[in-house]
């Protein structure tokens, strides 16, 4: 198991988010190495923190004295004093023991910067295995005695230029483009299909296409204009589903951890089947298609198509959005993970519209002015508390 999911694990139960049961395999998948509880007692820390320091940050100064004086003369005095005293005990030492349970306390607490987008570079893995770390400067990835010239035109533009004259003798090869968080890449195919990747995801492709049909597989979020030829359909294929166009522009956005497919058509016409069904879904421009994968529905909306292609144009756009999906989109971008102090806070609603470029902070700053939602980050985890 990757350190990330054994954060993530940590992460889902300091948030309350596992069962009885599922918090009692915790504590014996915790107890079984010494690493876990290191991780534990920071994350359960920086939770702690986040949880109770907003609350002492807003307490008004003045209106606190006028109301300790106004207590003193009342004869009930005492035993205010001694329910104040028994709720403060009660608290640090629930907080105490919380952070004890597996070890001393943890070290004064100390800021990891979340690094700026722009800072990962995507990685191209030939068919024969190499995996090369595409650099921002203009080069030849493969060129001369192969079907196809494999260039790096800028920072964020690959291109496979058929050498005509092998085409039809070689053999079909595929590569895969993985694009990590805080990036974006775009690609022009060999048939002249362009495709823009959003952070964290993954294509895989031809070097270059066989007659009779074109074909893709897709994790995560790509923007697609496939270059129109009636005689060689195009193909995308995700986990859950198979999209058949001739020519058109189009975006999926299929990330394994949103649990549902969605796609929206901006011109032509596109064809879909999922997992499961037998009929076959038809799209219109301005429409889009979101699949649930645990139940199988798939419902037909209107699209919000500045919202859609908003990380497209190096923008995010949220329009009454749950809380937890503006912070998954954030979080691939610039990555980071969440807690949730309170699990409630995970469905409330934001609308929000920044420039993707921007430091994760200032954004959830102007956030927490607007709703009152209060942002703490530690070591590259972002703590969500009222």
């Amino acid at each position: 198991m990757e350190k990330q999911d054994e954060q993530q694990i940590i992460a889902d139960y300091l948030a309350g988010n596992q069962t009885p049961e599922e918090r009692k395999r915790f504590s014996e998948w915790l107890s079984a190495h010494p690493e876990r509880k290191k991780d534990f007692r920071a994350l359960g820390g920086a939770a702690l923190r986040a949880r109770w320091s907003g609350r002492w940050e807003h307490i008004n100064e003045e209106k606190a004295y006028v109301r300790v004086v106004r207590r003193l003369r009342s004869r009930k005095l005492l035993r205010r004093m001694l329910q104040c005293a028994a709720i403060i005990i009660v608290a640090v030492t629930a907080g105490t023991l919380f952070l004890r349970q597996w070890g001393t306390e943890p070290a004064g607490e100390t800021l990891a910067s979340i690094p700026l987008p722009g800072e990962n570079r995507p990685i191209l893995t030939l068919h024969n295995g190499q995996s090369l770390v595409l650099s921002d400067k203009p080069q030849a990835i493969v060129s001369g005695n192969h079907a196809v010239d494999i260039r790096l035109q800028d920072s964020s533009r690959l291109e496979y230029i058929p050498v005509q004259d092998i085409l039809l003798q070689s053999e079909v090869h595929y590569n895969t483009l993985t694009v990590p968080g805080g990036c974006e890449f775009s690609l022009a195919l060999a048939d002249g299909s362009r495709v823009w990747l959003n952070a964290g995801s993954e294509l895989r492709y031809p070097e270059r296409f066989a007659p009779g049909k074109r074909e893709v597989s897709l994790k995560g979020e790509a923007y697609f204009e496939v270059a129109r030829d009636t005689a060689s359909p195009f193909f995308v294929r995700t986990d859950h589903m198979e999209l058949q166009v001739l020519g058109t522009s189009f975006d999926i956005s299929a990330y394994p951890d949103d649990g549902e497919v969605v796609t929206t058509l901006l011109t032509g016409s596109v064809a879909q089947r999922f997992d499961g069904r037998q009929e076959e879904i038809i799209l219109r421009p301005s429409y889009q298609s979101v699949y649930v994968v645990e139940n199988g529905e798939t419902q037909i909306r209107e699209a919000d198509l500045e919202a859609v292609l908003a990380w497209k144009s190096g923008k995010f756009v949220a329009r009454n959005d749950r809380l937890e999906d503006i912070l998954r989109k954030l979080g691939r971008w610039y990555d980071f993970q969440v807690v949730y102090t309170d699990p409630r806070l995970r469905d409330l609603r934001f609308h929000i519209h920044c420039e993707r470029y921007e430091n994760v902070m200032d954004i959830l700053e102007r956030v927490e002015e607007t709703y009152g939602i209060r942002f703490s980050e530690y070591n590259g985890t972002i703590y969500v508390s009222r």
